[in-house]
């Protein structure tokens, strides 16, 4: 028991050395559906009779990097690995405009985040975003970048996830799912 608890122990020490210096390893992951659940107050005209909403999340202090909206399934980058980043619930917004609360945000013809937050969450159909500030360099729009990612829990087993992701290094900041299109950031600090 004892040795069980020292292994424990040193491996939380290592890593809390390897985030503390910088040395922490991305991760990504699929975060399926349902996902990670997340209640939001909407403060947009279409949502005056019921501004509660529930929409999925990327779970932790991660953000989106890509989605498979028919299949509700979300690519996350881990923020605090990669970034150094860790947001807390008071961090994250809708995407709505200042200060002009109750239209929503866009950018590059697409629903996006205010400037200087990147993407956590989305509930497509009403074409919200949850956001969380994040430092990026510059936004793209990006049509074209599909990754085949996974493993992900399946009926009779694991299964590869195929889904419109941005490239690496960057994380959404907007969608358009009718064209397609993706709104990327490139992130200020790159992956180790």
């Amino acid at each position: 028991m004892r040795a069980k608890m020292t292994i424990v122990t040193a491996l939380f020490l290592v890593s809390a050395l390897c985030v503390g210096f910088g040395l922490a390893i991305a991760t990504e992951f699929i975060d399926p559906e349902p996902g990670t659940q997340y209640e939001v107050t909407v403060p947009f005209s279409d949502f005056q009779k019921a501004p509660a909403l529930v929409l999925h999340k990327c779970g932790g202090s991660s953000f989106m990097v890509g989605v498979h909206v028919k299949k509700n399934q979300f690519l996350c980058e881990d923020g605090v690995g990669w970034f150094g980043t860790v947001y807390q619930p008071s961090d994250l917004t809708v995407n709505a405009m200042q200060p002009k609360l109750f239209e929503r945000y866009q950018s590059h013809g697409m629903a996006a985040c205010p400037p200087g937050k990147a993407m956590t969450g989305l509930h497509a159909a009403r074409n919200v975003l949850l956001c969380a500030p994040l430092q990026m360099t510059d936004l793209f729009v990006d049509s074209h970048t599909y990754r085949g990612v996974g493993p992900v829990g399946g009926i009779g087993g694991l299964q590869q996830a195929r889904m419109h992701a941005c490239p690496k290094g960057s994380v959404m900041v907007g969608i358009h799912d009718a064209r397609d299109l993706l709104l990327c950031g490139r992130v200020a600090i790159p992956p180790p």
